[in-house]
């Protein structure tokens, strides 16, 4: 389903727990690209083709929002799907993902079935707009 995945969070340890729980969700055998701030994961996306970028919304030295709307603005990159990882869920936050584009937010702690539904959502999504 996604060949290469981007990673974006500040803190090693979540990465590599975020690649697990994304590996046994159905991503096993995918090439991941990790990046530990907005700046790092910009940079990868202008250097490589990415098919899905997880992005945990705070981030050191350029937020998740910041980064999101950069994504967006750009033709390379405005149609990644994307996965959101936040703690805060509640209704405005809902409302400024959605206009950013966001295919899921899923929240804290994250798991192997929240990501297993995320990814559900976004290959149901990609299949409606084709």
């Amino acid at each position: 389903m996604f060949k290469r995945i981007l990673i974006v969070d500040g803190s090693l340890l979540s990465r590599i727990v975020i690649k697990q729980h994304l590996e046994t969700a159905g991503c096993r055998g995918a090439d991941f690209e990790e990046a530990g701030d907005g700046a790092s994961a910009l940079a990868v996306v202008r250097e490589r083709s990415v098919d899905l970028i997880v992005v945990e919304i705070d981030l050191p030295l350029m937020d998740g929002y910041e980064l999101l709307s950069k994504l967006r603005a750009s033709e390379r990159s405005r149609r990644i799907p994307v996965i959101v990882i936040s703690a805060d869920d509640g209704g405005e936050s809902q409302e400024r993902f959605a206009q950013l584009g966001v295919g899921c937010v899923i929240g804290k702690p994250v798991s192997e079935n929240l990501f297993r539904g995320a990814l559900a959502k976004i290959a149901e999504k990609e299949k409606i707009e084709g």
